[in-house]
């Protein structure tokens, strides 16, 4: 009933120009609904910032890491680094559903993309499972970074979370139990895409196969 909830959040445009109504509650964890995939997978990154200041609490971005199967030679190395920087931009539709930038907070709601193992689909976990994102086990390296970071709000981490640990709304029998709720491990996943239509520049991307659960297109 409260995801239903969530989800049923309405406000008009004429509201929307006339005050920052939709940053307030009820509609902090409401998804924003848009024709176009581009801006409503912007959107996603920009409710996830909000959500976090509304609730008071940390966000840490996580960013994926993209190795070209074949080495790229044009260019120099800073060259190389800004075309890996545009690549994190990309819709995670052409990233074989791992996005370039992933955002945690505690209770984010976060929709799959992929499902993460044939043992997860077994578990209730396929593409476009809803859930809720209850904690991450983190290096120890970024677990002391953190504790002396003195910005409290939004942290860039240097190392991918070891796991994250999901309350998955179609969790069943075979989904572990932690205090009552049906929670997901999820580790981080590789995953091929190309740059190109024809699949002769491929990439191999390290992340999570989730985003936050707070746009979509209207079709969907």
């Amino acid at each position: 009933a409260a995801e239903r909830q969530r989800r049923c959040c309405v406000i008009t445009q004429q509201a929307v120009e006339q005050a920052a109504a939709y940053k307030a509650e009820p509609f902090v964890n409401a998804p924003f609904v848009h024709p176009f995939r581009h801006p409503s997978y912007h959107a996603q990154q920009l409710r996830a910032i909000n959500f976090a200041k509304c609730k008071n609490r940390r966000l840490l971005w996580v960013t994926a890491y993209d190795v070209p199967v074949k080495a790229i030679v044009t260019g120099s190395k800073q060259k190389e680094g800004l075309r890996k920087e545009r690549w994190l931009e990309f819709h995670d539709r052409f990233t074989s559903g791992i996005p370039g930038l992933l955002p945690l907070v505690l209770d984010l709601p976060i929709r799959f993309t992929d499902a993460p193992s044939a043992t997860a689909r077994e578990m209730g976990v396929f593409k476009n499972a809803r859930g809720w994102l209850r904690g991450w086990e983190l290096p120890e390296e970024e677990v002391v970074r953190l504790a002396q970071t003195e910005d409290l709000h939004e942290v860039v981490l240097v190392k991918r979370p070891k796991r994250l640990y999901i309350e998955v709304e179609t969790g069943n029998a075979k989904m572990p139990l932690v205090e009552g709720k049906r929670v997901f491990t999820l580790t981080s996943k590789a995953r091929r895409w190309s740059l190109d239509a024809a699949g002769n520049m491929k990439v191999t991307r390290y992340g999570f196969p989730i985003v936050p659960d707070f746009g979509g297109t209207a079709h969907a």
